[in-house]
Order: structure tokens, then C-alpha cells, then sequence
């Protein structure tokens, strides 16, 4: 082998040398040479194409700003100042790209950014520009010998026409030197841009531009010309001038210019130089190294060779079949055998590494131990279970080391009881029974390294040589610690659910139970779950079959499913169940199956059957109960009203003094029983849910004034200082429930007062918070009464119960005044707290959060500037009130000066100079001794010409009122007094300085005329006339509308502050028109009040949504009219001056049936005239009301029934017939509920209660008696 070898390498070398070598240079130079000059070419060419191309773009982006300008707002309206200096601007933004820029006009006028100016008429690319075509030009030399190129662009308007023409130069050398510098880096050749009519446009020689025509100078290069046209891009060889060139050429993008590149054809080949010298010396090199190597091919290579198989076949032989295969680089003896042993070694691979593989990466822990039980090898599930390393034990150790000694002493004990042979407590327990084929134990226990104990299920296998003699041992041991627990978790479980006692189980699809709990067998009464007993279907009707169907389908797309469902047993009995289906999708794929759990509801269905009876029996109650409270309210209020009503006229009359006192008595009993009424009434409301909160807006300080009449009552003669102090600024307007918070108020601050025997009661009122459009205000009671314990403080706010008995003893009362304040600021979204002091007095508190459409706008009380300096005199002599009074007019922006007692304010007027215009006097004042003291401070003031007002008790008042006039003081105010009342009597006081004229203001009890044109919208005349006079009364003048339309007519015409509308009406009702009416602006802020009968909150929400500013409802109250009315008109100057008064008597007023005349002449200010007419147009519109009402109704015209109910209603009210009036509102409020049932009863109602009008209208004798009453009060 060795000869071969030796003669192989010989050969080898001379033939490399002496001609591969030769062959391989000179092919590969050739080769070599080729690809290079095709190289270089390709280069150059793709070098002219990109550059053409990029000069291409280069120009189409500056086309492209160029159109961006001509779109801009300033290219199009402004004027050519502005455009050319917007120009200059871009030219400088451009970094030098632009030349220079301007604005030609149609007629080829160009006013360039420089200032000059040119007329580019005969240009050729105006005259495109100007047929709407923008374009590049090809580059020229200007006027100045500057060679530029310009692009021009039309200008278009908004509407399409061409305005101006855009024309911005650029450099043409600057350009192409920078944009085709990028061909040439070494300036190896020669660039030059043509035009296709064969004009240089650019060159290295600056003096051919735009002088030469090469075809025309070099007729030879004329082929040349015409293949660059026809092809475009390109490359070819040809002579010039004795020189061999390449040319190289492309079209730059869509203009007509082409791009030239030339190189010598010498200058492409000397790179090839190079090449041919390096092929020559690596020729030689390689000799020279082949030459060295021939020793290593003999000496080292060969022997290496033979070295490398030595080693692999060794570690083969040694188990190691990891080791790498034998690089073979020849196919010689060497590599043939290098070849057979990497074959070998991958075999062997092969048929091992599978089983590797299993071995360590095995479930189970795999233990080879050879026939002296030493351990061989362990895998990787043994090392992780055990705890030790194969380093540490293999050849050292036996498995005795982990075995439990002390089951392998009883495991041995018992073997050699069961085989007959002693059997020693070691290794060979683990083998007696494998080695005679016996089944063995499976269940051993391990101890790890770390001392824990481990369960595994263990088998032992033989391994034997081909004689059949022992080799040794293979143990296979599994964990069984997760399945012990699993089977223990499984056990508890399957326990669980069998001493469940609802029904479980599970199913398949098509509804076969593998499992049901003792439960369900139970209550499906079967023994035991078999073939015949499976199929869950069995045990259900078929509409519960397909409901459990769907709740399959429910439970797979949702995961589960829950309904009710009858169950049959096997016996017949049927089960209402609650129950839920669960499904289960295995994660591998498997079928999916079900769980159910089922519970018996047949106890619970009997007491929900038994709740829903008990509800009803207590909705039926509670509906027995309001209508009880609804009936008592009825009945209760009606002798009531006439109780309080007369007690009201006696005490007009002349009475004793007993009789006076029992009399007061009576009125205050009834008083006190109205309220209780009404305090059980909204505390069933309130525990029924149906007491609602209206949403309206309102002035806090209206509210107050409102209040104040009735605390004036509550107070009495009873010492006590009520106050009322508003913090800090209060929004203008705010919404809410005003009626409700004005009874919150009146329940804590009565509440108060009867319980404080002297002292003071305030009202504080802030506002704590605001943003957006809420305002939090926190409204403070405190009273310096009895106070409480903590102890009484905790039965406080229950129903029915106060601090303790001998309270309700002693003050009356129910407690629910303060329950249902509590509720109802609750329902506004507050809390009530209250904090108190046994002896010291107590202080309740809550905050509202009321919206209010601008939290900042406050209210202003606007009063004349007659008297800049208008100064009030406050005479009281409890500080904190004085102080309150003080802050009042002081919000009022007026001066104030203060005095604690009536002889501290008379020498205040006789010793001091600085004016004083109004005294502000307390007549309940410590030094204040009746008529006396009140004439001696007339008279001081009159001396000063102050005026005055008198703040009192209702009792004062009176005794005040009894005064001649002249003795009378200027204004009275009732206690407590509001800013509101404060501000009134102010400004009529001011007005009365201004006109100089003497005046007596009774503001707590008789109000000042109104002034102002109201516009009444009614279709009834004789609610047209109770209204007038009602109008004429409050003194305003009225002008009356039958109809909308009429109204609409009539606004033009006259000029109205009030519009009065009725709702229900033809032609065009009061919503109709007050939508009409907003519509025009004028009437925007002219305040418009509803007329209604209807009571309903969704009518009253309807007339707030179309423009309405407040609603009245009929009858007409005069004092709720005037108090409605004096919101939005003003007040006369001051009232009438009169020299006697007088009052009407309806002592002696007749009585007829079915109507109260009281009530209806009152309403009419004791117009008894009127009434009579009134009463005698009614009984002529009405006569056949009942019939056509009847007639509607039977026709189905539900919606003439309604008006002419509706109106009947208004009309009967009016007039004082309450029977009527009731009859006709049931009649309404039944066709707007659609109770068809009830039209006909309530018609004959309804009629019956007319006859009986009818009839005492009728009778001569009554209205002779009417006629008589008026002549009796004339004389």
C-alpha cells in the first residue's frame, strides 16, 4: 500500500505542475478577463441609468413643490406684492435650490423676486403655460448670461380660471454638476447631456454648451446619434479621432435629454494587467508550495491518517459511539477504510441511541445492576427521583441504599415463609421471586437522599448472556405518590358526592349516565344504574326533554345551563328540580360529556307560592290602607276646612274675650290636626315609594319669604329671636323641589320653636361647594332649646316616637315630622345629622346638591341711586339678630348704622347730625313700652324725615293697624323677616323719597298692587270674567283672548307683561300657542302661565318643556294668583292712599245647594253682581253639557269629551260648585286613562251633580236672596 500511495502523490504532483496548473491560469485569466471588462461595462451603464434617473426625480420633485406653490391660498388671492415676497421666502427656505422665482401675468408680464422684469410673451413655454399645461424647460442662458432651467406652472382660482402664471428658475450648472457628479468618482471619462436634436447641454467643456451639434462637426458619430435616439439606454464601441471608446448612454425620464458617459477602451483593460501578472505568480507559488508538501504526504499525513482510525475504532470498542466520524478526503486504501469504520460507528449509532433515548427520558426510573447487584447505570427519572448523581453510585453502590430496611426485613421474612428457603433481608429480596418467575410485590418504598419517603410501584428483570447465565438486573420503578393522592382525592370525592343530598351526576350526549350519587337514585327511584336504568330521558316528559335538548346546546357554547325541571320517577311521581348542567370538553380531543346537579324544590315552590299569596294579601292591605288614608284625607279635611274656614270668620266678628281664647283654641287644634294629617299622608307616601321630587327652578330667597309666613304663626307670642342668615353668595337659581324643601324646613325649624321656650332659632344657609353646574348648600337649624341626651337622641328618628313620653306629653306631636324630613333629604341625596346638647340646645344639619344652570350668577336686588348714601338705622337689641340684620341689608349694597335699645336710637335722632333715611324697628324690644314710646320715636323721626319700619309679632301687627294713619309707621314687617320682604319695603321706600309723597306699607299681610298688561287666553266666558276680575283686583289691566290664535293676533298689537293661557282650548291650545309664541324673540323673556285643571306632573312637565315660566291650577286661589304673579310684575310706586277701609261680611250670605257662594265671591273680590250673571251664563252654556258629554263618549270622540269635561271643570270651580267640579275632573282623569268601564257611571255622576246646581240656580228665592244680600251691603 505503501508503494501505491507513494507513486499516487508522485503522479499527482507532476501533473499539477506540468499542466492542470498551466490549463486552470490560462482559463481562468480568460474567464477572468471576460467577466471583468462585462462587469465594469454593466457598472457603468447601470451608473448613467441611475444618475439619469436621478436627475429625473430631482427635477419632478421641484416640479412638484413648484405646483404645491401655485395651490397655496396666497398664489391664489393675494395680491403680487404678497405673492412675490412669499416667493422670496421659498427661495430662501430652498437652501440655493432656486435661482430665483416670479409671477407673469396672462399677458406674459413677469415680475421676478429680484425686482426685474421681463415680458415672456414669444416664449414658447408661456405660450403652453398658457393653454393651462405647467412644464420644464430645457436649459437657456438669461438675459444676465446665467444658464438656468425654469419650470412654469398656471395658477388656477377656486373656481377654475387661470389667474397667473408660476415661473421658478434653478441653476442648470449647479444642477447637473452636483446630480451627475455621482457617474465618474475618479474621472475616469467624459459626461455630456444632449438634447435629442443632438445640442449639448452640458459638458466638462463649458464652452460647447449650446454650441454644438456633434453629428453636424463629426459626421462620423451620426450612426452613434441615431442608435442613442432609437434604443434610449445603452452602450457602444466605436473609433474617434484613432481612439477605441465605450459610450455609454440613457434618456433622462420624460424629457428629451440624454445622458452620455465615455471611456477609452485602454482605461477599462488596465485593470486586466493586474490580473495577468497575479496569475502567473500564483502559479508559481503553487509549485513552490505542492514541492514543500511532498514530505508531509509521506511522512505525516499518511501516518496521521492511520492515527485518527486507531482512535475511533478504540473508543467504539470502549462503548463510546459519540465520538466523530473520520474526515475521508480520497478514495484510496486510507479513505476506503476510514469509510468502513465511519459506516460501523453510525450503525452502531443507530441500533443504541434509540434506546438511549427511551432510557433517559423515560416516565419511569430505569436501575441496571449486574449480577452482584453493584449499580451499572441509572437514567434521569431515577437520578430526580432519588436524589443522587450516577457519578456517586454506579460500581459503588447496591440498591440497599435507598431500600426501606425495614420492609426489606419483613418482605424477607415473609418470602421465606411463602418459598421455604431462608431469604436474608438484602438485595436478594428484590430478586428470589423474579428468578424463580414468580409474580412479585410491586408496592416498596424509597428513601431519598434527603431523607423523605417515596411510594413506587417497582419491577425486577433478569438479563442473561446468550448461555443463559445471570448477567445482571433491571429494575423499573414508577412514582406512585400522584396517584395514591389522586386516588385518595378521587375517593373523598366520589364519598362527597354520594352523602350529597342533591341529585348529581354525570352523562354523555346522547343522555346515559356513568355515574348518578346515592341521592339520585334516590330520587329517581332506582336501585342501581344498569342498561334500563341509564338513559336520563327515561325520567323526563317530552317538553322537558327538549328543554334539556336546548340547555345541551346552551351549556356546550357557554359552559353551562341552568333551568327548572320536572322530573317522573320510575314509580310515576313527578319532581320540580332546580338544576344546572355543566359541560366538560377532554383537552385531548375526546367526546364531550356532562354534569348535572339537581336539587328538589318542590318545598321551596310551596313557599314561594305561600310569599307570592302573603304579597298579594299585603299588597291588598296596603292598597286598602291608601285607600283608606286617601278616604279619611277626604273625609277628615272637609269638616276640617269648615272648622278652620269658621273659626277664621268668627274671629272677624266682635267677641268676648272667653270666647276669643276658646276660639283660638279651636283653630289651633285644627291647625295641629291638619298637620298631623298630612304628616301621616306623606309618610305613607314615602313608605309606599310614591312620594316624587319635582325638578323645577327657583330662589332660595322666594323660598324663604314663603316660609316666613307660617313660621310668623308658629312663633306667636313666644320670646324667641328667629333668624335667618345666608352666607357667602347663593346662585341666583336653583333646581330642585322647592315645595319639599320648604316643608324640610318648616318641620326642623317648628320642631325647634316648640321646643325652645327663649333664646334664639337660626337658620344658617352656605354654600359649600360648587362646580360645573351644581351648588352643594348646607342648610344649618339651631335653636338654644331643652336639647337632648345621647339616650333620646337614638329613638329620635323613628316613626311615631319622640325623645321620651313625657315630651309628647308636654309639646304634642308625632315624630313623623322629622322622619319624613329625614326620608325626603335623603331622597335628595342628603343626610340629616344632628347634634345636641341636654340644657344647651340642639343643631340639625344638611347639605343638598341642587343643580343650577350658572352657580356663579348671583342674585341682585337693583334699588335706586336717588341716595347714594341711603343709610338704615337698625334698632334691636339682641345682638346676633342685629348682626343678622346688619349682613341682610348690607347684601342689599346700602349703608347701615345699629342701636340696642329705642332710648339709644331716640338720642341717635336728636343729637347726632349725619341723616338717617329709614329706622328699622324692633316693637318687641326690652325698653320698648307700647304706643307711648311708639309715637315719641314717630315723632323724632318725622322731625329727621326719616321713615319707618316696624318688624313684629302678627299680634303687633294688628295693634299696629289700629293706629290712625297718621300715627301708622311707613312699613310692617311680620317676624322673622326674609332679604326678600327687607328688599321690598326698602325699595318702596326709596320710591317714595324720589316722588315725595307720604305712604304707608303694610307688607306683611296686604300687598301692594301689581302694575303691568296681562294677556288672558281663555275660551269660557265665565272663566274669562272670574279671572278679569280676580286680574283687576291684584291691579293690572287685562285684555282677554277666546283662543290661541287670537292671542297670536293681539301680541303685535299691544304691548303685554304677562300672558295668563288656558291649556285646553280650540283653534289652537296653550301648548300650540306658547311654542308659537317662543318662536318669535321678541316674546323670548315674556313670562307665560298655564291655566289648568289638569293636576297631572306629566302636563305640568310638558308646559316647563315648551316655554312656560309656572303653572296655576284651577280654581284660581287669589292668593296664590297674586303671589304668582308679583315673581314677574312689578309693584306700583306705592298703593293708593285711602282715607277709610272696609271689608266685605258674608255673615248673612244665602246658601244654595251644591255651591259654595263664600268661596266663589271671595274669588271675585265680593263682586256679587257679577256672580249673579255669572251663575245665570252658566246655567244657559251647561244646560245640555251631561247629554253631549253622554253623545261623545258613545261616538268614540274621546278628545271633544275631554275639552268640554275640561272645561266644565274650570268653569264649575270658579263658581264655587265643588261637586261639579269634582264629577267632571274624575270624568277627565278616566278618559285619560282609557277606563272604559267608568264613562257611562261617571257621565250619570256627573250629570246628577249638575241637576242639583241647576236646580238651586233655578230657584227664584235664592237668587232674590243673592240680589237682596247686595242691596243689604250697598246701604
Amino acid at each position: 500500500m505503501a508503494n501505491s500511495l507513494r507513486i499516487k502523490w508522485v503522479l499527482l504532483l507532476v501533473v499539477i505542475t506540468t499542466i492542470c496548473l498551466s490549463i486552470v491560469g490560462a482559463v481562468n485569466y480568460s474567464l477572468a478577463k471576460e467577466k471583468m471588462i462585462s462587469y465594469i461595462q454593466q457598472l457603468s451603464l447601470t451608473a448613467v441609468q441611475d444618475t439619469s434617473k436621478h436627475l429625473n426625480d430631482w427635477l419632478n420633485i421641484r416640479y412638484a413643490e413648484a405646483k404645491v406653490i401655485s395651490r397655496t391660498n396666497m398664489m391664489k388671492k393675494g395680491t403680487l406684492e404678497e405673492k412675490l415676497n412669499y416667493l422670496r421666502q421659498e427661495v430662501i427656505y430652498s437652501d440655493n435650490v432656486y435661482y430665483s422665482a416670479g409671477i407673469s401675468d396672462l399677458e406674459g408680464n413677469l415680475s421676478l423676486t429680484n425686482g426685474d422684469t421681463l415680458n415672456i410673451s414669444a416664449n414658447t413655454t408661456f405660450k403652453l403655460a398658457r393653454k393651462g399645461q405647467g412644464l420644464i424647460s430645457d436649459p437657456f442662458f438669461g438675459q444676465a448670461g446665467e444658464y438656468i432651467i425654469t419650470i412654469i406652472l398656471p395658477v388656477w382660482d377656486d373656481s377654475g380660471r387661470m389667474i397667473c402664471l408660476l415661473q421658478i428658475a434653478l441653476d442648470a450648472n449647479k444642477v447637473f454638476s452636483e446630480q451627475l457628479k455621482g457617474i465618474d468618482p475618479n474621472h475616469a471619462g467624459g459626461i455630456t447631456l444632449i438634447h435629442r436634436d443632438a445640442t449639448i447641454l452640458y459638458s466638462g467643456h463649458k464652452e460647447l454648451i449650446l454650441k454644438n451639434n456633434f453629428p453636424k462637426d463629426f459626421p462620423d458619430l451620426e450612426p452613434v446619434h441615431r442608435e442613442i435616439i432609437d434604443k434610449g439606454t445603452g452602450y457602444q464601441l466605436f473609433n474617434f479621432q484613432g481612439k477605441s471608446l465605450l459610450l455609454f448612454y440613457s434618456k433622462v425620464g420624460s424629457t428629451p435629454w440624454y445622458l452620455l458617459f465615455n471611456v477609452s477602451e485602454a482605461t477599462l483593460n488596465k485593470p486586466l494587467e493586474s490580473l495577468f501578472f497575479s496569475t502567473v505568480g500564483l502559479i508559481a507559488l503553487m509549485e513552490l508550495v505542492l514541492a514543500s508538501l511532498i514530505y508531509f504526504v509521506f511522512n505525516t499525513m499518511i501516518i496521521r491518517r492511520i492515527h485518527d482510525l486507531l482512535i475511533v475504532t478504540e473508543a467504539v470498542a470502549g462503548g463510546n459511539l459519540s465520538v466523530a466520524a473520520i474526515e475521508t478526503k480520497s478514495r484510496d486504501e486510507l479513505g476506503l477504510l476510514s469509510l468502513s469504520v465511519n459506516e460501523m460507528t453510525q450503525n452502531l449509532r443507530d441500533l443504541f441511541e434509540p434506546f438511549e433515548s427511551f432510557v433517559g427520558t423515560n416516565q419511569l426510573a430505569m436501575i441496571v445492576l449486574d449480577k452482584e447487584f453493584r449499580i451499572v447505570s441509572l437514567n434521569h427519572t431515577a437520578e430526580n427521583m432519588l436524589g443522587y448523581r450516577a457519578r456517586d453510585v454506579v460500581q459503588l453502590e447496591t440498591p440497599l441504599l435507598w431500600h426501606d430496611p425495614v420492609q426489606l426485613r419483613e418482605r424477607a421474612s415473609a418470602y421465606s415463609v411463602d418459598l421455604g428457603i431462608p431469604v436474608e433481608p438484602d438485595c436478594s429480596v428484590l430478586a428470589v421471586k423474579p428468578m424463580r418467575k414468580m409474580e412479585m410485590d410491586q408496592d416498596w418504598t424509597y428513601i431519598r437522599s434527603n431523607g423523605s419517603r417515596l411510594a413506587v410501584s417497582l419491577n425486577v428483570s433478569l438479563m442473561t448472556h446468550p448461555d443463559g447465565s445471570l448477567k445482571g438486573f433491571v429494575m423499573l420503578a414508577r412514582d406512585m405518590s400522584s396517584f395514591l393522592q389522586a386516588t385518595e382525592t378521587s375517593n373523598r370525592l366520589l364519598h362527597i358526592l354520594d352523602a350529597a343530598q342533591d341529585f348529581i351526576a354525570s352523562f354523555d350526549l346522547k343522555g346515559n349516565m356513568f355515574y348518578i350519587n346515592a341521592a339520585g337514585k334516590q330520587l329517581l327511584e332506582i336501585d342501581v344504574l344498569d342498561e334500563d336504568s341509564r338513559l336520563i330521558g327515561n325520567y323526563l316528559q317530552t317538553e322537558m326533554s327538549m328543554q334539556l335538548a336546548e340547555g345541551l346546546v346552551i351549556a356546550q357554547q357557554h359552559g353551562h345551563w341552568e333551568g327548572e325541571t320536572e322530573f317522573v320517577t320510575r314509580k310515576g311521581g313527578c319532581i320540580v328540580t332546580s338544576q344546572v348542567i355543566v359541560a366538560h370538553k377532554p383537552s385531548d380531543g375526546g367526546d364531550v360529556f356532562f354534569s348535572t346537579i339537581v336539587r328538589d324544590i318542590m318545598d321551596q315552590k310551596q313557599i314561594q307560592s305561600e310569599l307570592v299569596q302573603a304579597k298579594e294579601a299585603a299588597d291588598s292591605a296596603n292598597q286598602a290602607k291608601s285607600m283608606f288614608l286617601a278616604s279619611m284625607s277626604h273625609e277628615i279635611r272637609t269638616p276640617l276646612n269648615g272648622i278652620m274656614g269658621l273659626s277664621y270668620l268668627m274671629q272677624q266678628t266682635k267677641l268676648t274675650d272667653i270666647q276669643r281664647d276658646y276660639l283660638s283654641k279651636i283653630s289651633s287644634s285644627a291647625q295641629t290636626l291638619l298637620q298631623v294629617i298630612n304628616d301621616i299622608l306623606d309618610f305613607s307616601k314615602i313608605e309606599a315609594n310614591k312620594l316624587t321630587l319635582e325638578k323645577a327652578s327657583f330662589q332660595l330667597d322666594e323660598t324663604l319669604r314663603k316660609l316666613n309666613s307660617t313660621l310668623s304663626v308658629l312663633l306667636g307670642h313666644k320670646p324667641i329671636d328667629m333668624i335667618i342668615r345666608l352666607e357667602g353668595e347663593i346662585p341666583a337659581v336653583l333646581i330642585g323641589d322647592t315645595l319639599r324643601l320648604e316643608q324640610i324646613l318648616l318641620n326642623l325649624i317648628s320642631n325647634a320653636i316648640k321646643f325652645t321656650d327663649s333664646g334664639s332659632v337660626t337658620l344658617l344657609i352656605r354654600v359649600v361647594d360648587h362646580k360645573d353646574e351644581e351648588a352643594a348648600v348646607r342648610f344649618s337649624i339651631t335653636d338654644t332649646g331643652i336639647g337632648m341626651t345621647p339616650e333620646q337622641m337614638n329613638l329620635l328618628l323613628q316613626p311615631f316616637m319622640q325623645a321620651d313620653q313625657s315630651i309628647s306629653r308636654k309639646f304634642g306631636g308625632t315624630g313623623l315630622g322629622l322622619i319624613i324630613s329625614k326620608n325626603m333629604i335623603e331622597m335628595m341625596g342628603g343626610s340629616l345629622s344632628i347634634e345636641s346638647e341636654l340644657g344647651a340646645g340642639s343643631t340639625f344639619s344638611f347639605t343638598i346638591r341642587f343643580v343650577s344652570p350658572n352657580p356663579t350668577r348671583k342674585l341682585t336686588f337693583p334699588l335706586s341711586k336717588y341716595h347714594d348714601d341711603f343709610r338704615i338705622h337698625i334698632v334691636e337689641d339682641s345682638l346676633e339678630l342685629r348682626t343678622s340684620l346688619s349682613m341682610m341689608i348690607n347684601s342689599l349694597s346700602l349703608q347701615t348704622e345699629s342701636s340696642d335699645s329705642w332710648t339709644h336710637a331716640l338720642n341717635r335722632l336728636e343729637w347726632e347730625p349725619s341723616p338717617v333715611h329709614v329706622l328699622l324697628l324692633d316693637m318687641e324690644a326690652q325698653d320698648m313700652y307700647g304706643e307711648e314710646t311708639w309715637l315719641q320715636m314717630k315723632q323724632a323721626a318725622n322731625r329727621r324725615e326719616a321713615l319707618t319700619i316696624i318688624y313684629t309679632t302678627l299680634a303687633g301687627r294688628d295693634a299696629l293697624q289700629r293706629l290712625p294713619d297718621n300715627q301708622r309707621p311707613d312699613a310692617i314687617l311680620v317676624k322673622p323677616i326674609s332679604r326678600l320682604e327687607l328688599y321690598h319695603s326698602i325699595a318702596a321706600l326709596q320710591a317714595c323719597y324720589q316722588v315725595e309723597a307720604p305712604a304707608h306699607l303694610d307688607l306683611s299681610g296686604q300687598s301692594r298692587p301689581l302694575a303691568g298688561h296681562v294677556l288672558l287666553i281663555e275660551d269660557q266666558a265665565i272663566n274669562q270674567t272670574v279671572a278679569t276680575a280676580m286680574l283687576e283686583a291684584l291691579g293690572v289691566s287685562v285684555t282677554v283672548a277666546s283662543h290661541g290664535l287670537e292671542a297670536l293676533e293681539l301680541l303685535p298689537v299691544h304691548h303685554f307683561d304677562l300672558i295668563l293661557t288656558d291649556i285646553h282650548m280650540p283653534e289652537l291650545d296653550g301648548l300650540a300657542t306658547t311654542e308659537r309664541i317662543r318662536l318669535n324673540s321678541r316674546y323670548a323673556h315674556t313670562p307665560i302661565i298655564a291655566i289648568t285643571a289638569d293636576v297631572t306632573k306629566a302636563l305640568h312637565d310638558q308646559c316647563l318643556r315648551v316655554g312656560m315660566n309656572g303653572i296655576l291650577t284651577k280654581p284660581l286661589e287669589p292668593d296664590l294668583l297674586a303671589a304668582t304673579l308679583s315673581k314677574w310684575l312689578p309693584l306700583q310706586p306705592y298703593p293708593a292712599m285711602t282715607t277709610e277701609t272696609g271689608t266685605v261680611n258674608y255673615e248673612h250670605l244665602p246658601e244654595l245647594k251644591g255651591i259654595d257662594i263664600q268661596d266663589a265671591v271671595q274669588r271675585l273680590d265680593g263682586k256679587i253682581e257679577i256672580y249673579v250673571k255669572l251663575l245665570a251664563l252658566f246655567r244657559k252654556e251647561h244646560d245640555r253639557t251631561a247629554a253631549k258629554l253622554l253623545n261623545y263618549i258613545n261616538d268614540g270622540q274621546l278628545t271633544e269629551a275631554k275639552r268640554l269635561s275640561h272645561s266644565l271643570r274650570g268653569a264649575a270651580g270658579n263658581l264655587g260648585m265643588k261637586d261639579v267640579f269634582t264629577a267632571a275632573g274624575t270624568l277627565e282623569l278616566s278618559i285619560d286613562e282609557a277606563d272604559t268601564m267608568h264613562y257611562v257611571p261617571l257621565c250619570k255622576e256627573l250629570e246628577t251633580r249638575l241637576h242639583e246646581v241647576f236646580t238651586s240656580i233655578d230657584r227664584k228665592t235664592s237668587i232674590e236672596a243673592l240680589q237682596g244680600w247686595v242691596t243689604t251691603e250697598k246701604l
